[in-house]
């Protein structure tokens, strides 16, 4: 075999190589942004679920608290800001992990809020006991402000972690087509230049 014949052999050769290369580094890529739009997204649908479930569970903590000290009944609701589920995401969630600059500070809002709805209940309650009008006005005035306050806050989360959610699935679609899109043209690739070498050994 002559040097011409061996240089076009390995020109074809080499654009075989290229073109799994190109493949490989491709498709790695492609599954790595996959997999960290996926977790993303299941981080914001997370956040999402956590606000609207707050939501709900704090309409029934202050509905509850009322029940207490208008009828009597026993008050079950927590008085430990850091023991429900909003609580345990606010105080224990490593912030660093969070990109999202207004889920950050829709947090610095809550927190304060937050903290003051849980303690509010034991004053009321002890209050109740002994002027349960003053309990009452405290109730409507204060406590029930904050929860609808805090709920406010909440539907802020609920719409960012909506958007998120949203935007996180559009890139990992895109990941998926373009992984898919330079899995098929360098299969193609390579098919044509395979082809073309063995023509080409063939007629030689």
């Amino acid at each position: 075999m002559d040097k011409s014949i061996k240089k076009a052999v390995w020109v074809r050769v080499a654009v075989i190589f290229i073109a799994v290369i190109i493949s490989g580094v491709g498709t790695i890529n492609g599954l790595l942004q996959a997999k960290r739009y996926s977790n993303s997204t299941y981080k914001a649908t997370d956040i999402h679920a956590l606000a609207l479930a707050a939501e709900k569970a704090h309409f029934s903590w202050i509905e509850n608290l009322s029940s207490s000290i208008s009828y009597g009944t026993d008050f079950t609701g927590s008085t430990d800001y850091t023991a429900c589920d909003l609580g345990k995401w606010l105080y224990n969630t490593d912030r660093s992990t969070i990109n999202n600059s207004q889920l950050i500070s829709l947090m610095d809002q809550i927190i304060p809020i937050h903290q003051e709805i849980h303690k509010s209940a034991t004053d009321i309650l002890s209050l109740n006991a002994t002027n349960p009008q003053q309990a009452q006005d405290m109730y409507l005035n204060q406590t029930k402000k904050n929860v609808s306050s805090l709920v406010g806050l909440l539907d802020q989360v609920v719409e960012n972690s909506k958007a998120e959610v949203e935007e996180y699935e559009k890139q990992l679609n895109r990941a998926i087509s373009i992984t898919m899109f330079i899995a098929v043209g360098t299969v193609v690739l390579i098919l044509i230049a395979s082809v073309l070498l063995i023509q080409y050994v063939m007629s030689r």
